[in-house]
C-alpha cells in the first residue's frame, strides 16, 4: 500500500526541487479590507496595535535614533510619540511636494561570450 499524502512531494521533484509558487492576483481577498485594523487585531488577538496606533518596524542609523531620544527629552514627550511627530510632519511635507534626493544609477551588464 503507498502512502498517498507524501505525492506533492514526487509532483516538487518534478519541477526541480522547487514548490509551486503560490500567487496573489488583483483578485486576492482576505475578506477584512473593510476592518479596521484595531478591530482586525482585536478579533485576532493580535499584538499589531498599541492602543489606536500599529506597530511599525523601521531599521534606523544609531545616530537618527540618539537624536531623537535627545529630542524627545528636550521636549518631554516619549520616544514613540517623538518618533510619530517627526513621521507626520514629513508625510505632510511630502504632501506639500518634497521629495527625498534621489540619484538615478545606470547599471549595465556586460554579455558573457562564449
Amino acid at each position: 500500500m503507498t502512502d498517498n499524502s507524501l505525492d506533492f512531494l514526487d509532483k516538487i521533484e518534478q519541477q526541480g526541487g522547487k514548490p509551486p509558487a503560490r500567487k496573489r492576483g488583483k483578485g486576492f481577498s482576505t475578506g477584512l479590507e473593510g476592518v479596521s485594523h484595531k478591530a482586525a487585531a482585536r478579533a485576532t488577538a493580535g499584538k499589531s496595535m498599541a492602543g489606536n496606533y500599529k506597530r511599525y518596524t523601521a531599521y534606523l542609523a544609531p545616530e537618527s535614533i540618539a537624536r531623537l531620544k535627545a529630542i524627545a527629552e528636550e521636549v518631554g514627550l516619549s520616544q514613540a510619540e517623538t518618533a510619530r511627530w517627526f513621521v507626520e510632519h514629513m508625510i505632510a511635507l511630502y504632501d506639500e511636494g518634497l521629495r527625498p534626493e534621489t540619484e538615478v544609477a545606470v547599471v549595465r551588464r556586460r554579455l558573457k561570450r562564449d
